[in-house]
């Protein structure tokens, strides 16, 4: 109502906030260490580099390899492909190793050898070409049953919180599918649900968990997974993406599937967005969430792309993972964003130990108040 006095905006409390790693000086001894699998032996690599963002289901490596004794010990052979851990500052990746390519050159009368290698989280194997496809179909499942029954016989486990992401039951055959690997079907039922696959680094394990924890609306209060303060950000830069803002959206299954106007409450929910029909939205509460997700993912953003150290497990920020929340400190706190962790990059350039970094992009949505 119109009020003939002047009130005072909403208090937003935040929540919970980790400690900013805030110096003058950071004094940071990097540790790299590369081994082949299961023996421990060490590898000598250079320029390594690996990545991960949100709409991917497995970590990706690519390295340099110095010598040959080194590529004999990873390359694949007849016995299939070999494994190695990779340890930056106190941090592990176990990646398999499934290509591998040699370079020859001339240097001042001397042959020089380069060789190059590809390598994959474990979680790759869940996908083509390493699984088999399948076809099926189940009279009732719920989603969170279908996912795990996927990773039968593969040693592999599933964590999915249904208090941040609900489960939803698919009677009547709805859940079905021809000529896919478990990997693609986990990362559909993901996505169904407006959520994202989270590969593990080290261990046979997937975390299924929303694309936004929080929606933008909520983020002020939300609570902070890491935070960042300016005096850790080697560089830094900036675009701004330009979005419709929409406050409703239609969610609909095929067939056999439900219906529903999803709009954020608060709202006239007047403004839609493009409708999202996908045959295995079955339940309300499915639909709920991937309508919460189309509306969270909608509006102008500005993509913040950083250079960080990379400390240690038990320091902020530590490594920085897809999905997460982040808050960005300043020296004058209303500089303060935050926003959500699109992708790493981690780099160790050249051969020795002079920078480890992690480049990341934080998605901060703006004009959501």
């Amino acid at each position: 109502p119109e009020l003939p006095y002047f009130v005072e905006p909403e208090v937003v409390v935040p929540g919970e906030v980790p400690a900013a790693n805030q110096k003058d000086v950071y004094i940071i001894m990097n540790n790299v260490n590369v081994f082949a699998l299961p023996g421990n032996e060490p590898l000598a690599f250079a320029d390594i580099k690996i990545d991960l963002d949100w709409e991917s289901y497995s970590w990706k490596l690519s390295a340099d390899v110095l010598n040959q004794q080194s590529i004999d010990l990873i390359k694949p052979d007849a016995n299939g492909n070999k494994e190695v851990a990779v340890e930056i500052n106190g941090h592990r990746w176990v990646f398999f190793v499934p290509s591998w390519s040699r370079s020859r050159s001339i240097s001042e009368n001397a042959l020089n050898k380069r060789y190059s290698i590809t390598g994959y989280s474990r979680t790759q194997y869940l996908g083509l070409p390493y699984a088999p496809k399948r076809t099926r179909s189940i009279g009732t499942t719920t989603a969170v049953q279908a996912a795990t029954d996927e990773l039968v016989g593969t040693g592999f486990s599933l964590v999915w919180d249904v208090a941040k992401l609900p489960d939803w039951v698919m009677p009547n055959s709805i859940f079905s599918y021809q000529e896919l690997a478990a990997l693609p079907v986990i990362k559909k039922l993901a996505t169904t649900a407006g959520a994202i696959v989270q590969p593990a680094m080290a261990t046979d394990e997937l975390t299924i968990q929303p694309r936004y924890k929080v929606a933008p609306w909520d983020l002020a209060g939300a609570d902070v997974d890491r935070v960042i303060h300016e005096n850790q950000i080697l560089n830094e830069g900036g675009v701004l993406i330009s979005n419709a803002k929409i406050n409703a959206v239609f969610v609909s299954g095929e067939s056999e599937g439900v219906g529903l106007n999803v709009s954020r409450q608060g709202t006239a929910g007047d403004v839609l967005g493009a409708d999202v029909v996908e045959a295995w939205l079955s339940a309300v509460e499915a639909n709920t969430n991937r309508g919460r997700a189309e509306i969270a993912a909608s509006g102008d953003r500005i993509n913040h792309s950083l250079e960080l150290a990379i400390p240690e497990s038990d320091a902020q920020p530590g490594l920085l993972l897809p999905g997460m929340i982040v808050e960005v400190q300043f020296n004058e706190p209303e500089k303060n964003y935050r926003g959500y962790l699109q992708n790493n990059s981690v780099s160790v350039p050249g051969r020795g130990l002079a920078k480890c970094r992690q480049s990341v992009t934080i998605e901060q949505p703006v004009g959501w108040g």
